[in-house]
């Protein structure tokens, strides 16, 4: 995918950049947002903008208008100032807790690997999905994020996220627990191969929004 990230400061950026880059997407890193930025004319297929009061207040407009009718956009700043009020678009959402401007927090990460998961290869992501995945942020959702994120990097859920998951959803965590906790063998299979563990993943999804 083809992500654009417009954030001042600078440290922020190229750890996200850098970790876009190691998922194999095309991340476009600027400290500005500028209208004739060729780079920004040919619409990236996401935006990370950050909207915290250090950014110019015009530009963080002028992004929002140019990109949050008709491309997924989330804004995200490292402290509860804001350097503009979002007008209604459809396809912007702002991120609610704080993100740090020396890192990219797992919270934020795990927000933008599940949009970006929703958005292809075969898209699925509605307006509503997508404000609830950026907006609706909450432990069971961070966890249900985290469990598809450790299910595709090495097949493996962390202990925190299976003990939540199953607290939760306990219904579903016992009906499908080979899939949660899979066996010696299958943790093997699942190791060895990236193609087992984004089938687990996307069955994993299923179980976790059934109505998409």
């Amino acid at each position: 995918m083809r992500v654009a990230i417009i954030d001042f400061r600078k440290t922020r950026r190229e750890a996200i950049v850098e970790w876009l880059s190691e998922a194999g997407h095309e991340p476009i890193g600027t400290e500005h947002f500028e209208e004739g930025d060729a780079r920004m004319v040919s619409n990236p297929e996401l935006v990370l903008l950050h909207v915290g009061v250090e950014q110019n207040r015009n530009e963080v407009n002028s992004a929002i208008e140019r990109f949050g009718g008709s491309v997924w956009t989330i804004g995200y700043t490292g402290s509860a100032s804001v350097a503009a009020v979002a007008p209604q678009h459809t396809r912007y959402q702002q991120f609610p807790p704080d993100v740090p401007g020396d890192s990219f927090p797992v919270e934020f990460r795990n927000t933008v690997a599940q949009v970006l998961m929703d958005m292809g290869p075969v898209p699925h992501l509605s307006t509503e999905r997508f404000k609830e995945i950026v907006s609706g942020f909450s432990p069971l959702l961070e966890a249900k994020l985290s469990a598809l994120i450790s299910k595709i990097t090495d097949g493996a859920i962390t202990n925190m996220d299976l003990d939540r998951l199953e607290r939760e959803m306990p219904d579903t965590f016992a009906s499908n627990r080979e899939l949660f906790e899979p066996s010696g063998q299958r943790k093997a299979q699942l190791k060895e191969s990236r193609v087992e563990r984004v089938r687990d993943a996307r069955e994993l999804r299923g179980l976790f929004w059934p109505a998409d």
